[in-house]
């Protein structure tokens, strides 16, 4: 029996995509995930059926792409994290929408640790992600307000080509 097990999580890590659309290394640690948030997907690939004349059986099957994506939540309201999700910018303890009004995707570099289960863990690199972010910032009694990450994993551009996504256990 396996002894690796994903079981919670460690730290997510966000930053800049480094040189030739590699790995970054100056990362910015993403405090206060909501529990049960952080989900690694990797969607079932689409399949086009190919048939031949009086069969019902396909003759060809062609299998489409997968889609890969980590998406997590946090309750971390810091000006840094607030740029990271909305762009803006700080003065001191006072975060400032862009005066462009939109919020727009922008491609960052993941890394996300999971919890030590039998003395092993997983981290993961994603070099290159575009990342979508929204908020639901609640004024309630009973809920804080979080930021929701959605990360596509995009394939780096990179030469010689490196892997979109790296899951290493230690």
């Amino acid at each position: 029996m396996s002894s690796l097990r994903l079981i919670g999580l460690t730290s997510i890590r966000i930053g800049a995509i480094g040189g030739a659309k590699a790995m970054g290394t100056t990362l910015v640690t993403i405090n206060a995930i909501v529990p049960d948030s952080a989900h690694l997907i990797f969607e079932t690939p689409g399949v086009t059926d190919l048939f031949v004349e009086d069969e019902d059986l396909p003759d060809i099957q062609i299998i489409g792409p997968a889609k890969r994506t980590i998406e997590f939540a946090t309750r971390d309201m810091a000006t840094g994290i607030l740029i990271q999700a909305f762009g803006g910018s700080a003065s001191g303890t006072a975060w400032s929408a862009s005066t462009s009004g939109a919020i727009v995707a922008k491609e960052r570099c993941i890394e996300a640790k999971s919890k030590a289960f039998g003395g092993k863990y997983f981290k993961i690199e994603i070099p290159r992600a575009n990342v979508r972010n929204g908020g639901d910032l609640r004024f309630a009694k009973t809920e804080s307000g979080q930021i929701s990450w959605i990360c596509d994993v995009l394939f780096p551009a990179t030469t010689p080509q490196t892997a979109p996504m790296v899951i290493t256990s230690i």
